[in-house]
């Protein structure tokens, strides 16, 4: 690849095109809108490039996507998702079309990374992980199409695995409490062998139990008795 175009790829993105969101701990993470790393495709490529959605499924609430980008000759798959966003009755699916866009959208972006484009946002961004599936455990073998960064699907059926309402209300109370978001994640692995978004309904309860079970009192942090 040229050296000119490889300095266009890496061009950090200035402060003024960069957003901010609140991440799953309460950390602001900076992230730049999709329209800004299709523009700087189109500088590096002269347009000359393109994306094939490759994989697009719902898994429980997440939607995951896989895209396949070509620019001068290379080949880079970008794998991204979204949360389905739902009602206050945690059944009504309120914008299934962009919550698919969002999906598409980080697929793109992660696909961009591996050119550098965005690089330098990459840490900020990894750390939110909203939407985005931690790798699952092992299950029964089920037929998936294999691929580079594929994930398997769910080892749970959409209706057996636990609500958005019940993982928010997880990260919520963990977060009121001052706890260690990597610790709970570390603790629920521990008690039932799965990543928090694979637990199911009942687990999720008793998780949720647990920490409304562990609010701090005398103003002392109950940090220690969960992670105990």
């Amino acid at each position: 690849m040229k050296k000119e175009i490889i300095q266009i790829l890496k061009r950090p993105f200035g402060q003024e095109l960069i957003r901010y969101r609140e991440g799953h701990d309460g950390k602001q993470l900076g992230y730049v809108p999709i329209q800004h790393y299709l523009d700087r495709l189109h500088e590096a490529f002269d347009h000359d490039w393109s994306f094939e959605l490759t994989r697009r499924e719902i898994i429980g609430d997440q939607i995951l996507v896989e895209v396949k980008l070509t620019a001068a000759g290379l080949i880079k798959t970008g794998i991204g998702g979204a949360a389905i966003t739902r009602g206050e009755d945690n059944k009504t699916v309120l914008s299934l079309a962009d919550d698919i866009k969002k999906a598409e959208a980080d697929a793109v972006k992660r696909a961009c990374r591996l050119l550098g484009i965005g690089s330098e946002l990459y840490a900020t961004e990894q750390d939110d992980g909203a939407g985005v599936i931690s790798s699952p455990p092992p299950s029964v073998p089920t037929q998936h199409r294999a691929g580079p960064h594929s994930l398997p699907p769910s080892p749970l059926p959409p209706r057996e695995r636990l609500t958005s309402a019940q993982l928010k209300g997880i990260k919520d109370r963990a977060k009121a409490q001052g706890l260690d978001p990597t610790e709970v994640r570390k603790h629920i692995k521990t008690v039932y062998g799965v990543e928090m978004e694979y637990l199911n309904k009942k687990q999720a309860s008793d998780v949720i139990t647990g920490l409304d079970a562990n609010k701090p009192t005398n103003g002392k942090n109950g940090q220690q008795a969960w992670a105990g």
